[in-house]
């Protein structure tokens, strides 16, 4: 319903009809008084009927501005019921609408009560308006922290802020908590003073849950891609960087510097020109192409000394959006440098040998068929044995005999010239491969290595090689006939030259342990010398002098594999120290063994010193058990250290050695032997005038 405008300029009938009576008044009053105050008679002055007239007039004035402004009042009480009407349709039209609004909306009293509720926010709550109504929010509130915002409220109730929002969390009438956000603002009166305050209340709780899920999986995602060993790169369809992890930036050594937002070719500059080519080629069929592919490269890691090489192996994958189309690329990095390292590694012992270093035998056999070809004749191959290979395991351990085979092979190796192929065979054996070369320069090549050998002087004996050449020299003959006959060459001087090597290998250890034990050769052939006039005063056959003759001088060889801190020491021995000498009988029976010709005397090394009375080392024998030639040495030897001395004691007389040899008669030494040797010694003048000097105790810490 619509209310016409009336026009400011047009007059209302009231005030013309009211300013009619007031002059129909006027007038008549007028009358009255001028007949009142006049000479003649009333009658004469004015007639009555103009007095009538008047009256009359004045009534209807009267009457008509009492029927007009009736008539107006029931005009003003229609357009105002009119109006009421209006005003409630439009209070009924808001209560509606705050009724049905899709967030909660409440009416709240300055203290905090609730004046009027919506049902949204009753259902919200799980209350009915009814319940809502004078209760208080903060009632409601899960935290309920009284005046947090008392400041807010007063900012708002003074309006200096329109209105304000705040987070909270309120239980419902089961006991469940909703979250919301809540808006607050008051309603002022014409005079500004606040009447009310109207709170908005939405519920977040789906929203935050939804929230809370989405953050949950990027920390997931975050913590799985920083967890992971694998680098991700994410860009989009123009290559710009949307998503990284520290691995990737530790791959590509870009540590600490925030990349996302930058092009990936910016991150290349680590790699060579032809992984950078790579990498771009790589991604751009993954995006042009919409597929998958994968690259590997070398990236350069710069160091404080030198740039080290870091061998990346990628995977990239184009992403889509829900319609398939191509939005971006995954690129997936994977440190492969130990895996190729590795790769190489087996690659490298599965052709060579890991000790020596040179190729092995399924290289040798692969080079030797390959170079077999008309152009490399003629070809000569030289076979090689190590000799005393298995004197230097048993003697010093086979780490010694490890450190035998690596000399040589060192100086088979610096005498060949660059093409030759120089290969262990395996074992104590050493084959080379010479395209190329005639018999003679073959011949030349053996002769320098054998020379390298004997003027080497480090280790415990000097390296010695039995070697053996052939040559072919036209394509018809068949090169494992010519390698075999090489062996056969190598066997047959080995065969020649065993017996001499492994003498001269023993004279080396004889050597170098009067070398290190500052034993002179006068000591070694007085000893001898001794032994045999005492072998000859006990009857003893040719053979036994001459196994006592050598035990006489290889008796300590074994003392060859003791440190010389412990062979050389000036005071007593610890017991560790005293376990690692007491060895020295073992090793001894070992290198006699594995010489071949002092096997005879292996018995006797290993025993000389058991003691009669079983308190010996090493097998603890006792008596008759004791090889004779063992007891015998055990004397003679015990005589020449007391009355020669040695670096750590002075040397006796004769006379006292010989007290000392009865005080051990039947406890160290054999009874019948120590009689027989004192007897020897007093009546064979040679022997007689000893020079005079200190006690040495040669006996074990009992």
């Amino acid at each position: 319903m619509k209310v016409k405008p009336k026009n400011p300029y047009e007059l209302p009938i009231e005030f013309i009809l009211l300013a009619g009576l007031l002059t129909a008044l006027l007038s008549l009053g007028n009358t009255l008084v001028f007949r009142m105050s006049s000479s003649l008679p009333l009658k004469d002055k004015i007639p009555d009927s103009y007095i009538y007239a008047a009256i009359i007039c004045v009534f209807t004035t009267c009457f008509l501005l009492v029927t007009i402004m009736r008539r107006r009042m029931l005009a003003d009480i229609e357009s105002y019921h009119e109006k009421l009407s209006l005003s409630r349709m439009y209070e009924e039209r808001f209560r509606l609408t705050i009724d049905n609004a899709p967030v909660g909306m409440a009416m709240v009293d300055l203290d905090g009560s609730i004046l009027r509720a919506n049902q949204a926010l009753s259902e919200m709550f799980q209350y009915s308006p009814e319940e809502l109504i004078s209760r208080k929010l903060t009632e409601l509130q899960v935290s309920n922290k009284t005046g947090e915002d008392d400041p807010l409220l007063e900012q708002l109730m003074s309006n200096t802020i329109p209105k304000y929002y705040s987070s909270k969390e309120y239980f419902r009438k089961d006991g469940t908590v909703v979250e919301t956000i809540q808006h607050m603002s008051v309603v002022h009166d014409t005079n500004g003073n606040p009447l009310h305050v109207i709170a908005q209340v939405e519920d977040v709780t789906e929203k935050n849950r939804i929230r809370r899920a989405l953050d949950a999986e990027r920390e997931l995602l975050s913590v799985t891609l920083e967890s992971i060993q694998e680098g991700v790169i994410s860009v989009d369809i123009d290559g710009i960087i949307l998503l990284t992890n520290d691995t990737a930036k530790s791959l590509l050594d870009i540590n600490g510097e925030n990349i996302v937002g930058k092009h990936l070719s910016e991150i290349t500059d680590t790699m060579d020109e032809k992984m950078q080519r790579l990498w771009k080629t790589t991604l751009d069929s993954v995006l042009m192409e919409n597929r998958t592919a994968h690259f590997s490269g070398g990236i350069k890691i710069p160091s404080e000394d030198h740039s080290t090489e870091r061998i990346l192996e990628g995977c990239a994958a184009p992403t889509h959006d829900k319609h398939g189309s191509a939005i971006g690329a995954v690129v997936v990095l994977r440190d492969i440098t130990e895996q190729v390292r590795a790769e190489e590694q087996i690659r490298y012992l599965s052709l060579h040998d890991k000790l020596t270093g040179l190729y092995n035998r399924a290289f040798f056999e692969d080079a030797l068929f390959s170079v077999d070809t008309g152009e490399q004749l003629p070809i000569s191959l030289i076979m090689g044995d190590v000799n005393g290979l298995k004197l230097v395991n048993d003697a010093f351990g086979h780490q010694r005999g490890d450190e035998l085979l690596k000399r040589i092979a060192g100086i088979i190796q610096s005498n060949c010239r660059k093409d030759d192929v120089v290969a262990r065979w395996g074992g104590d054996e050493f084959t080379v491969i010479l395209p190329q070369t005639p018999r003679q320069v073959a011949d030349e090549i053996c002769a320098r290595i054998r020379k390298a050998c004997s003027n080497t002087k480090e280790g415990p004996i000097q390296p010695s090689i039995a070697l053996g050449c052939q040559t072919k020299e036209k394509p018809g003959q068949d090169i494992r006939k010519t390698l075999k006959d090489a062996e056969d060459r190598m066997y047959n001087k080995k065969l020649v030259e065993s017996k001499s090597a492994r003498s001269a290998i023993i004279s080396s250890l004889r050597k170098t342990l009067e070398e290190r034990t500052c034993d002179t050769e006068e000591h070694g052939v007085r000893l001898q010398n001794l032994a045999l006039a005492f072998g000859r005063t006990l009857m003893l056959s040719n053979s036994d002098l001459d196994k006592l003759t050598l035990l006489a001088v290889l008796h300590d060889i074994g003392k060859v594999a003791v440190p010389d801190a412990i062979l050389m020491k000036s005071t007593s021995l610890t017991c560790e120290e005293w376990t690692i000498m007491k060895k020295h009988p073992e090793t001894g029976y070992r290198i006699a063994h594995a010489s071949g010709n002092l096997a005879n005397i292996a018995d006797e090394i290993l025993s000389h010193h058991e003691w009669w009375d079983g308190t010996g080392y090493p097998n603890e024998l006792r008596g008759d058990e004791i090889p004779y030639l063992s007891r015998i040495i055990a004397i003679v030897d015990a005589y020449d250290t007391m009355v020669q001395g040695r670096h750590y004691e002075k040397p006796v007389s004769q006379e006292k050695a010989l007290d000392e040899l009865r005080r051990y008669s039947g406890i160290q030494f054999d009874p019948d032997l120590t009689q027989a040797f004192i007897d020897f010694t007093t009546v064979n003048e040679m022997y007689s005038e000893i020079e005079a000097g200190g006690y040495l105790k040669t006996s074990p810490p009992r």
